[in-house]
């Protein structure tokens, strides 16, 4: 029975070869066709190239200007990726595609299409410049903030150099001049309570000498103050603002702000990614030779069924 079985489907596939042998030309020649039509498309088709670019989103002080899945919905939006009714004409530009990416979470993948890599790019462009332009307002925002914090730092510091400083020295120099002249006054008693030949007159020289040396004494603290604000000023107070202005001035360095921008360079191809020629002819090839070849036994299976209903 088994035997039986086998040869039967031996003899069906030799049946199904034999028709397919038979119809071998038309076979060749609807594949031909379909192949043909297939190249035909391809070559009238417009070649599209694919440009592709890596935004990488502006950060101030390590924290992003926005969320990227929120940056990645609103250009989206604004730029009507998804609607093909507007964003479909080739020598305009085609944005196919926004999204984020997954391994890094501050990039942001842009792929466009045009009929040539240099309208690709340019509408690659617009959507990091505007970008730019959407966040260009914070962080410059930021950087004012920034530049007048240094700016009331730079204006401490004249303030010490030019005023505080004069002041401070004026007093240095007054108080130098008050001792020259105060000693001077003293030698002067001195001398005066040596001739004195009478108790009041010595007791008022005393007073006197008492006087100035409390004088001295006070123009004394005083240059001694001065001058150890002086010091202070020049070797603590000013380093310390200084410092203070630099580490507030890094905050507008590259590393800690900036604005949206391309990462790397446009990545263009020589070759169009639109239409792919070998793989749809391939395809077209295979797809009209299993057709042919489905046509024919269609045939086969109408004229051999018309031919079992026709009476004897």
């Amino acid at each position: 029975m088994r035997e039986k079985q086998y040869t039967e489907d031996e003899i069906d596939l030799k049946e199904l070869f034999n028709t397919i042998w038979e119809k071998r030309l038309f076979v060749a020649i609807f594949t031909l066709i379909v192949t043909l039509c297939a190249g035909i498309y391809v070559f009238v088709k417009t070649p599209i190239y694919e440009v592709k670019s890596i935004i990488e989103i502006g950060f101030i002080e390590k924290q992003l200007v926005e969320d990227s899945s929120v940056i990645e919905q609103k250009l989206n939006v604004i730029f009507n990726v998804d609607d093909k009714n507007i964003n479909n004409d080739p020598k305009k530009g085609i944005i196919s595609s926004i999204i984020q990416m997954k391994t890094v979470k501050n990039f942001i993948e842009v792929k466009t299409e045009a009929v040539s890599n240099e309208i690709a790019i340019a509408k690659s462009k617009e959507i990091l410049d505007y970008a730019q332009k959407l966040y260009e307002p914070k962080i410059e925002q930021y950087k004012t903030l920034v530049n007048n914090d240094i700016s009331n730092i730079e204006d401490e510091i004249k303030f010490l150099k030019n005023e505080k400083m004069k002041m401070l020295t004026d007093k240095v120099e007054s108080s130098k001049a008050n001792l020259e002249k105060y000693n001077q006054e003293i030698n002067s008693l001195y001398k005066s309570n040596t001739n004195a030949n009478d108790k009041i007159s010595s007791m008022i020289v005393s007073v006197q000498m008492v006087n100035y040396q409390n004088l001295i004494e006070n123009a004394q603290n005083v240059l001694k103050t001065s001058s150890l604000e002086i010091e202070q000023i020049l070797k603590d107070t000013i380093p310390k603002l200084q410092q203070k202005k630099e580490v507030i001035k890094f905050k507008t360095s590259e590393q800690n702000l900036t604005n949206t921008r391309l990462v790397g360079n446009y990545v263009t191809s020589e070759y169009p990614a639109k239409p792919k020629k070998v793989l749809i002819i391939v395809v077209a090839f295979v797809t009209g030779f299993i057709l042919s070849i489905f046509i024919v036994f269609l045939i086969n299976f109408i004229r051999n069924n018309k031919i079992t209903k026709t009476p004897n």
